[in-house]
């Protein structure tokens, strides 16, 4: 009944879900509050009369189907045993046998009788029907019960609540409704912080390579009869993933880390090497400060902890006074630290990364082993640069390890991808999507990490030339052929380089390493150090230039498919509304979804030349230096000169590129939004599916804060509380209602009405506006095992539908150039229980729309047969990713409008 005033008697509350960039706390509510305040939608005019703030504790939200059994927690590195991180390296907890959120017997691929009978029911019921337990569902079970076993902190959330003054001419619809803004970016962004932005972009390159293997997994699951049993081709093909992804992560990254851990070796000795006695006498005295320290710390403690600064005092004693061993003393104890440092980066990774200390630790072991053992039986006598020379007989090992890793992985690679072709063989998209997934993750990973490393290494080169040129060191190549070291260089070049330390100052330090040299290799050719890194970096970085070089080609591909809707962000391309902008939006909307379309094919396409070229580096590695023409030592000399000549400056502005939109990355998602976004949404996604740390699970936290904010609006005693959300913010939404409004355990799923349990929990009526949304053009199409839910067949197309997320009416608006998410709803399509992420055809025609790029026709529409509708959606014209809340969004405050007040 109305009130005095005439305005419906119901309290409103708004709940903003922001999306991707680094948004400022309360920056995206006051947006929305700005936005109906300027357009006063539908003849609505708003007003902000009020503004208070509250702070609520946030404890860790808990699963609603935990586990069957109870495991032992871990919610660090170091109280994980060494064998639980083995396992863990190979396959998550949640695809293992053990999990039982609930059993995963029985899982089987959508079976002939079931799809038909269940094409018209809402996916809950179509699993419920079936016996499939939800995947989707599941995940976000296993995250909320890892997150609350392994001690997931309690926390606050501070934040404000703005309430807006109604006022209509006929004074219908609520009067007051109180803005509130669910702020998540601090717990999935990168911080100002230089070391946490490193840590993340390195995590991030790893991730993406999980992230399809984690697909590969899913879909396998997916594909699995009622006995348990996928094909061979998927169990061939989960097994390959899985061992390139391990091989990548816990060898390949970890030998790289051992070349930056022998240039920790060979620029400080090289450039101490000059003045030994001066490095003796300052190591010594520094060694004695530290145990006089030690001791003054340790002074009350058991007189065993004095042990260790007895023994640094003793160390600083035959420093001063025995010189002959004082280069050992120096190296080891220089080893020892950088032990210590290399075992403190490596448990910060074994938190995101299992196994990855054991790894990385044992290869550093081995690696110093060679090192000392080429000090131990080389013939001159003990000095740093005898260990500088070591430490490059280091480096020839791990480039051996680098070298063999290729060959092998080059073949591993292409029976992957004839597993996939295979496996993907009438299957359907499930089936072609997950293999997709698996194989971009995988591709974008390795190309990342070589195009890192390459530009890496370009930044170092210059540091470890001007070192070793210093010293005056000659090396003799104990495993690389000579020949092969001086190939490319021409004979002159070659005198020049052997010339290079004949100084007067270098002259008895090449005498030395003459004799040396003479004893122990075949031929009088020698190298200045600095020289011999120069070719062995060019050579193995040659090798992987190939993946850099066709990654390059996938990032110019989505370049130009994504260029026009840059334009549109940057809004260097506006059209007016009208007859031009509705057919302009039509055409870059069209433009868009083709490259999405396509870019599976595309990917697949450069995978495989990537294998090809892979499997010719690794022949010519093989070959390299074995065969009597050389036709393979100059194929390699064609990939440095692409590698050195034409990669190398697209590399480093890359990684410089990177590197600026990390750092300022607060500023340019403010004001330029559009440049950071992609790395914003790599981001978003990789979080939102991240279980590691355990005792900082990002979409955990999210949701227990979500959970906590809804909990405290429903005790504010609302009828209807309307979320309207952007981007991420909309999956995030969606997931976390969903799980909120689905049955506990024990409960029969099948005739569960979500709509009615969402209610019981908030208290109030729950409605949805979702703007930007990738649910199904990037969640459904990339993860499809997780989101089905999102492209099923239902009575009225292929969509979602409301009730599966317990809302009582889901509006979606969007732009036609959004790189991130568009519609939701599409025309049946093909028949198929899983529609295809990018159909745009309407048919029937909705309100006027015939396409998925049209407005209602006419704007707006007949308000009887759009209050019937609890799904319906808008494309609001010409335009990017962002700016939807910006005061000129007149449709977006419409859409607004339309569901809070109607």
């Amino acid at each position: 009944m109305d009130d005095e005033a005439g305005n419906d008697p119901a309290r409103v509350a708004v709940i903003v879900v922001h999306g991707v960039a680094d948004q400022v706390a309360g920056s995206t509510a006051r947006s929305v509050v700005e936005l109906l305040v300027a357009s006063s939608p539908n003849q609505a005019s708003y007003e902000a009369i009020a503004t208070s703030a509250f702070t609520i504790e946030v404890p860790p939200l808990l699963p609603t189907h935990p586990p069957g059994r109870q495991m032992p927690v871990t919610p660090t590195s170091e109280t994980r045993p060494l064998s639980k991180s083995f396992a863990q390296s190979f396959v998550s907890d949640l695809h293992r046998a053990d999990w039982e959120v609930p059993a995963r017997t029985k899982r089987g691929a959508a079976r002939p009788g079931a799809a038909a009978s269940a094409s018209l029911q809402s996916p809950a019921d179509t699993a419920a029907a079936t016996g499939e337990p939800d995947r989707g569902l599941q995940v976000t079970n296993f995250l909320l019960s890892k997150f609350a076993a392994n001690h997931g902190a309690t926390e606050a959330y501070a934040s404000d609540v703005v309430t807006l003054r109604r006022t209509t001419a006929d004074r219908s619809g609520p009067r007051d409704i109180d803005v509130y803004e669910m702020y998540w970016a601090d717990l999935s962004r990168l911080s100002g912080a230089i070391p946490r932005i490193i840590t993340e972009l390195f995590t991030l390159v790893f991730r993406l390579s999980k992230l399809g293997r984690g697909t590969v997994d899913e879909a396998l699951g997916a594909m699995k009869d009622e006995n348990g049993k996928a094909p061979a081709s998927w169990r061939w093909l989960a097994f390959l993933q899985t061992g390139l992804d391990w091989a990548f992560v816990n060898l390949l990254a970890l030998l790289f880390t051992q070349l930056g851990m022998l240039a920790l070796v060979i620029v400080p000795f090289a450039l101490a090497a000059p003045h030994e006695d001066t490095t003796r006498w300052v190591v010594g005295i520094g060694v004695a400060g530290i145990a006089y320290l030690w001791a003054a710390y340790r002074r009350n403690d058991h007189a065993r902890r004095l042990v260790l600064p007895l023994a640094l005092l003793g160390v600083a004693l035959a420093l001063s006074s025995i010189a002959p061993i004082a280069p050992w003393l120096v190296a080891l104890l220089w080893l020892a630290l950088l032990t210590v440092v290399l075992d403190a980066a490596l448990r910060v990774s074994e938190d995101r990364f299992p196994f990855t200390r054991a790894s990385g630790l044992a290869l550093w072991e081995l690696t110093v082993i060679g090192v000392v053992a080429y000090v131990a039986y080389d013939t001159s006598p003990a000095s740093l640069k005898v260990w500088v020379q070591a430490a490059l007989f280091g480096v020839e090992l791990v480039l051996t390890a680098i070298k063999w890793w290729w060959i092998g992985a080059a073949f591993i690679f292409a029976a992957w991808y004839v597993a996939g072709w295979v496996a993907t063989w009438d299957r359907g998209y499930e089936a072609s999507a997950s293999v997709d997934t698996g194989r971009l993750g995988m591709f974008a990973s390795l190309g990342a990490f070589v195009m890192l490393t390459m530009a890496l290494w370009a930044l170092a080169s210059a540091v470890l030339n001007a070192a070793v040129a210093s010293s005056g060191v000659l090396y003799v190549p104990r495993i690389f052929p000579v020949e092969e070291n001086m190939r490319g260089v021409s004979e002159a070049a070659a005198r020049a380089a052997a010339a290079y330390s004949l100084t007067p100052a270098h002259a008895a330090a090449q005498a030395v390493a003459h004799a040396a040299s003479a004893a122990s290799a075949p031929t009088p050719d020698r190298f200045a150090a600095a020289q011999f890194l120069r070719f062995r970096y060019e050579d193995s970085t040659a090798a992987f230039s190939v993946v850099a070089a066709l990654l390059l080609l996938l990032v110019s591909y989505l370049a130009v498919v994504f260029l026009p809707s840059l334009l549109a962000e940057l809004k260097l391309l506006t059209y007016r509304i009208g007859r031009w902008s509705d057919e302009a939006a039509r055409d870059l909307g069209h433009w868009l979804t083709a490259g999405y379309r396509h870019l599976g094919g595309t990917v697949s396409f450069v995978v495989f030349i990537s294998i090809a070229g892979a499997i010719a580096v690794a022949f010519a590695l093989y070959g390299a230096g074995t065969d009597t023409h050389g036709s393979w030592d100059r194929a390699l000399d064609v990939a440095a000169w692409l590698s050195q000549v034409l990669l190398k400056p697209l590399v480093l502005s890359a990684a410089g590129i990177a590197a600026a939109l990390s750092a300022f990355g607060g500023v340019l998602s403010r004001y330029v939004p559009g440049l950071r976004a992609p790395l914003d949404i790599a981001l978003d996604v990789d979080n939102h599916f991240r279980e590691f740390p355990r005792t900082s699970i990002p979409r955990a936290r999210i949701f227990s804060r979500y959970a906590a904010l809804l909990a405290h609006v429903s005790r504010q005693g609302y009828d209807r509380i309307v979320v309207v959300s952007h981007s991420q913010g909309t999956v995030i939404s969606a997931e976390l209602l969903r799980f909120l409004s689905d049955a506990p355990k024990g409960t029969p799923r099948a005739g569960h009405d979500r709509c009615a349990r969402l209610r019981a929990i908030c208290g109030a009526e729950i409605r949805l506006v979702t703007l930007g949304c990738p649910l199904r053009q990037l969640y459904a199409a990339r993860f499809p095992s997780l989101y089905g839910w999102v492209l099923r067949r239902t009575a009225n197309g292929n969509g979602p539908a409301a009730a599966d997320i317990g809302v009582v009416r889901w509006a979606n608006g969007y732009t036609s150039g959004d790189y991130v998410g568009r519609w939701l709803w599409s025309s049946p399509g093909d028949g198929n229980p899983i529609g295809r992420p990018m159909i745009d055809t309407l048919d029937p025609i909705i309100l006027g729309r015939a396409n998925a790029y049209a407005r209602f026709n006419p704007m707006p529409p007949d308000a009887q047969k759009l209050a019937a509708m609890s799904e319906f959606e808008l494309c609001i014209g010409f335009g990017a990713h962002t700016h939807y809340f910006e005061p000129d969004q007149a449709l977006v405050a419409w859409l607004i409008e339309e569901v809070v007040a109607t």
